[in-house]
Parts: structure tokens; sequence; C-alpha cells
């Protein structure tokens, strides 16, 4: 198995760290922008105008997006002490170069020393890395979530997990009782008022995440609703919310291993 280099985000020598990312970075980028040019060549190609083509290509270059975000999670891990003491046992780490060597090896900063507390007696490092579906892809736990690009993924780490229930809808009577803090709904900020799909951008999916963090708290209590707002386009925004927490049980239908990987993304991220 080839040797992974992991380096703290914050590393001794800078510029170091930094020439290994961008040589990284610069060879990442590269592969794809090559695949993206050939794609964009087949979509151009004037005997090549068929629809079912056209289908192939897209679909290759969303799948070529979705696991090239995915491959720039993967290089994020958590790196924990053994034994472990408290919480400055765990530390976000970065793999920022391989080599190839034949040994199963792996070099971390000296930061790690003070920063963990470690010495150099019976002390261990366990490196936990995210869990990928056969094809490569980030599993994810929400039917809003979007791997499409790394910014995407990022935000989509912040959406809740799944808790199975639907959305209860609490009358706001006594809602000046307790300390239950105002959401305003803005449609255009989590459908397209058109089609009626959810909105998938990065600041969408943060949208997303805070109305599914409150709902999950409060219900329905401390809502605002725009001026305007239709009746039809809350409840499809309700009803996205209800296919979120519903999303557990088509996990539980996938399997255990990507039930597990979803499980395991939410808690280490």
């Amino acid at each position: 198995m080839k040797n992974l280099i992991y380096e703290c985000a914050k590393e001794d020598n800078p510029n170091y760290n930094e020439t290994l990312q961008n040589q990284l970075d610069g060879l990442v980028t590269e592969t794809f922008e090559g695949l993206n040019q050939q794609i964009n060549s087949l979509n151009s190609a004037s005997d090549l105008n068929d629809k079912n083509i056209q289908y192939l290509a897209n679909k290759i270059k969303r799948n070529g997006n979705q696991i090239y975000a995915s491959f720039m999670k993967s290089l994020e891990i958590i790196a924990a002490r053994i034994p472990a003491q408290s919480m400055q046992s765990f530390m976000p780490m970065k793999i920022v170069g391989f080599d190839n060597s034949d040994r199963n090896t792996a070099y971390v900063s000296t930061a790690q020393i003070w920063l963990q507390g470690s010495d150099y007696d019976i002390d261990a490092v366990t490196l936990t890395n995210f869990s990928f579906d056969k094809t490569g892809k980030y599993i994810t736990w929400s039917p809003l979530a979007n791997i499409s690009s790394f910014e995407s993924l990022k935000a989509s780490d912040n959406i809740p997990f799944p808790n199975g229930k639907s959305i209860l809808i609490l009358n706001a009577e006594n809602q000046h009782k307790v300390n239950v803090p105002n959401f305003e709904i803005n449609a255009r900020e989590f459908i397209d008022l058109k089609t009626g799909k959810a909105l998938r951008s990065p600041s969408a999916i943060l949208k997303w995440a805070e109305l599914i963090e409150h709902i999950n708290n409060y219900g329905t209590q401390g809502i605002v609703l725009e001026e305007g707002l239709l009746s039809r386009n809350l409840d499809i925004i309700y009803n996205y919310v209800d296919k979120h927490n519903g999303y557990i049980s088509e996990l539980h239908k996938k399997g255990g291993r990507v039930l597990e990987g979803a499980v395991k993304n939410f808690m280490v991220t």
C-alpha cells in the first residue's frame, strides 16, 4: 500500500506544506480539466448531437465533478491519540502528499506532539477518514445534499442527521413563554418558484440546514413567513423537510454499509 503523508494544517515549515499542497491540487485539477475538455469536445461535435450522447456526456461530467469533490473530502482525516485523555487527543489533519514506499506508514506533523500531549513511549495514533460508496462518492445523509462541487459538499455537512419524524405544527399561542428564536422563510432562498424544486447551491443548502435545525428543535414555532408567501410554496418547503427527516428509512433500505457510512460521516464531520 502506498504510504500517505499526513500534515497538520499548521505545519512547522509553511513553504514545504504549501509546495506539497500546490503540487497535489495541480495534479488533481489538471486531470479533471483534461476530462472536462474531452467531454466538452464531445458535446460540441456536430456528428454527435444525438440526445442520448448528450445525456451520457452530461452524466459523465456530473459524475466526474462528484468524484472530484469526494476526493478532495477524502484528504481530510481525524487523528486520534492512543491513549486518549480528553478532546485535545483528537486532531483534524489533511493529506498533503504521497510517497512510493512499500511500507504502511504515515508521517504526521511534529506539532502533534505538543498539541496532543503525545510522547515516545507507547503512544500511537489512529487515523480515521470518511466513508465513500463503491463508485468513490462521498456518502451523504440527506436528499438535499449536493456533492457536485467541494463547496456544496462542505455546505451539505451542515445538514442535521434525519430524525425520522414529521414536522410538528405547533400553535404559537404560548411561544412568548419560552425562548424560541424567529426564523424567516423566504421561498426564493429554498425553492425554484416555477418548478418547485429545492435549490441546492452552497448558500441554499446552508439555509436548508438552518431551517431543519429550527424545526427539529421548535417545530413550527418561531417561523416567520415573508409577506405574500403562497401556502403552496410553504407546503413544498415543509415537504422537503419531511423528506429529509424521513430519509433515514431510505438509508436503511440501501443497506448497512451505506447507513453506517452516513452515520460515520456525520459524526466525524
